[in-house]
């Protein structure tokens, strides 16, 4: 298992350093796998700098296959990983069953697991609905949202596409499939627009977030229904 271990980090470690940044002192990388997933986050340290979290890992079928021989050699539900190298082509490998894992980059922390059998309570499938009725103004929503729209394309120099309007059968469908009329000013911005996203390119108008299709809509409110 020694062998290995050394012969998979080692392979990988020419593909860490050459994407290391300029001073870079210490590459960690955390990977996890269990039944049916896995887990994998990392970076760099570079002195007085903030931690530099890395965004690929074209290494991940070497790292699965060495947390699943550690697994199955330990009899273990989860196997843990924390690789770290140097520049000198030094590395310190840890394996762990998992019980706690140190989490690298936003909102870091650590994982900490006392048994694998437990299910937290989710939050929500047990609240009752809300009895407050909706109270925004359709007429004041599409009359902000054309001068919103305005506004960006006087910013970017032009107009910005936006899917065609829904139709009043299409949302007629999507409440009857919600089980809920939406409120009256998110139903006036579909009369506008279907979502501000065509394809896989999505405008994020309102806060950075997802304006959704109808059809994403009825779909996501239909997989979050359930408990998980």
């Amino acid at each position: 298992m020694i062998e290995l271990a050394e012969q998979v980090i080692r392979r990988i470690a020419a593909d860490v350093v050459r994407r290391a940044p300029e001073g870079w002192t210490e590459a960690v990388l955390n990977f996890t796998a269990g039944v049916g997933e896995s887990l994998r986050s990392g970076g760099y340290t570079v002195a007085g700098e903030p931690w530099q979290p890395s965004r690929r890992y074209d290494f991940y079928p070497e790292l699965w296959s060495l947390a699943e021989a550690i697994r199955a050699s330990r009899g273990w539900e989860h196997a843990g990983m924390e690789v770290r190298w140097r520049p000198t082509g030094e590395f310190d490998l840890v394996a762990t069953p998992d019980a706690v894992t140190n989490a690298h980059g936003y909102g870091a922390g650590f994982q900490v697991v006392l048994d694998h059998d437990y299910r937290l309570p989710q939050p929500g499938f047990g609240q009752e609905p809300g009895t407050a009725g909706p109270a925004g103004d359709p007429d004041l929503a599409v009359a902000r949202f054309h001068a919103y729209m305005e506004r960006r394309a006087s910013i970017l120099g032009q107009p910005e596409q936006l899917p065609p309007p829904a139709s009043a059968t299409t949302l007629a469908e999507a409440e009857r499939r919600l089980g809920t009329p939406l409120p009256a000013d998110l139903r006036a911005l579909y009369l506008i627009a279907d979502g501000d996203s065509i394809g896989y390119e999505n405008l994020h108008l309102f806060g950075n977030n997802l304006w959704l299709s109808l059809e994403d809509l009825v779909e996501c409110q239909a997989e979050w229904r359930e408990p998980v």
